[in-house]
């Protein structure tokens, strides 16, 4: 695995080979990795979200 990117797409092969029962329940394996999967994309939303108000903060300041 290369980056952090490639782990949505082997998640998704590996859910997909396993079938709808892994996904079943929130304490299972799929329900576990999907939790984890939208954590990761959260985080870097919020991060995205934070740097691109302190760009346009910047962009409304008289110089």
């Amino acid at each position: 695995m290369n980056s952090l990117y490639s782990l949505f797409g082997t998640t998704r092969e590996v859910l997909k080979a396993a079938g709808p029962d892994v996904g079943a329940s929130r304490d299972s394996v799929g329900g576990i990795a999907i939790a984890v999967l939208i954590a990761i994309r959260i985080n870097k939303l919020f991060y995205y979200l934070i740097h691109l108000s302190i760009f346009s903060d910047s962009l409304l300041v008289p110089r």
